[in-house]
């Protein structure tokens, strides 16, 4: 949360929906469905969609990266440091890992809505992933669901 408010002091202007600071709700989505095309669509209307795992892991990956994606709006991930190698026939996206701080994101979101070429080599993709849960983007060739379930069960049990 204190990057991306940081990230807002900087001049972006992010749409919070979570509880922790939230600026945008609308009540037709529910948290319940988090393959909600509610929040999908929302995201949708915006150039980016910055998805912030809630920590970060070398395998963990939610359900968030599917949604950046499915918005088709470009992806600005911060989560798995693996994730590029994971995902490398995946098209383009921002890695929040590759910027010293959310200044210097700030100022490459600027310059990539303000350069065609950026743009371009960021929105240039094939069709959209189907909006049905199990035929979400795969991560490192399983289900999005199988995967983080097999990771959160292993954090689980790594604990105890």
């Amino acid at each position: 949360m204190d990057y991306l408010l940081e990230l807002a002091n900087a001049g972006v202007d992010i749409k919070f929906a979570g509880a922790c600071n939230r600026t945008f709700f609308d009540r037709r989505c529910k948290r319940s469905d988090a393959f909600s095309r509610c929040k999908i669509k929302h995201m949708s209307q915006f150039p980016f969609a910055i998805a912030f795992e809630n920590s970060i892991h070398d395998d963990y990956v939610t359900e968030k990266w599917g949604h950046a994606w499915q918005s088709g709006a470009i992806p600005i991930y911060a989560g798995s440091p693996l994730i590029e190698e994971k995902t490398h026939d995946w098209p383009p996206f921002i890695n929040v890992l590759d910027f010293a701080s959310p200044a210097d994101l700030a100022a490459y979101m600027v310059q990539v809505l303000e350069d065609d070429a950026l743009w371009k080599h960021y929105t240039t993709r094939g069709p959209l992933q189907p909006l049905t849960r199990l035929e979400l983007p795969r991560y490192d060739s399983r289900t999005l669901d199988d995967f983080v379930c097999d990771t959160c069960r292993a954090l689980r049990n790594s604990t105890s």
